[in-house]
């Protein structure tokens, strides 16, 4: 848990007072902690477990959030500009209207790419980021698809992140759909096109 007076401590740190404290709460048990609107930026969270957490607009602005656990967390409106997110598990996490993720801006377009060779007879499989050079998940597919840069990615930050940061916070909600639910949604996404 972390407290108000723990906030009100971090608050005076940033602020360069004498009696602040910097929050570190590393693999701290945060399960299903209210914590909305909280100012936690530089807050150090690293391999806390924060499943279910409600972050909804707060700032982790420079967080250091690496290998977090944010399953099921509310993080909309949340301010993550220059978080650091390598290897954090944000399955089911609700990152839409998140500041501050740098997002490819034709996630668009790569997310209609990932749909055309996905949907291609056994090209998608869902239960592995890669399975061979033919066959991957959503986000297999978009650092695949992404060359060079997208495997520079997955090696520096995992395969969750590079594949939400290459296709939107809309496709990550996909990321760990079974394969039916999955060619469903890719379907979709050509629909749309």
């Amino acid at each position: 848990m972390i407290t108000a007076q723990e906030l009100e401590l971090h608050a005076k740190s940033l602020r360069g007072e004498p009696d602040g404290v910097r929050l570190v709460k590393v693999g701290a048990d945060l399960r299903d902690s209210d914590l909305r609107d909280a100012f936690l930026r530089d807050a150090d969270l690293r391999d806390s477990d924060l499943r279910d957490a409600f972050l909804r607009g707060a700032v982790l602005r420079d967080a250091f959030l690496r290998d977090a656990v944010l399953r099921g967390a509310v993080l909309r409106d949340a301010v993550l500009r220059d978080a650091v997110l390598r290897g954090a598990f944000l399955r089911g996490a609700d990152l839409r209207d998140a500041v501050g993720l740098p997002i490819a801006a034709d996630a668009a377009d790569r997310l209609k790419a990932v749909a055309a060779a996905a949907l291609q007879p056994d090209a998608l499989q869902m239960s592995n980021w890669h399975t061979c050079g033919t066959t991957h998940c959503i986000a297999g597919w978009a650092i695949h698809l992404a060359g060079e840069p997208g495997r520079l990615m997955e090696s520096m930050m995992g395969p969750e992140l590079a594949g939400l940061l290459l296709l939107g916070t809309e496709a990550h909600q996909h990321f760990y759909d079974r394969n039916e639910k999955a060619l469903e949604y890719l379907r979709g996404v050509v629909a749309d096109g």
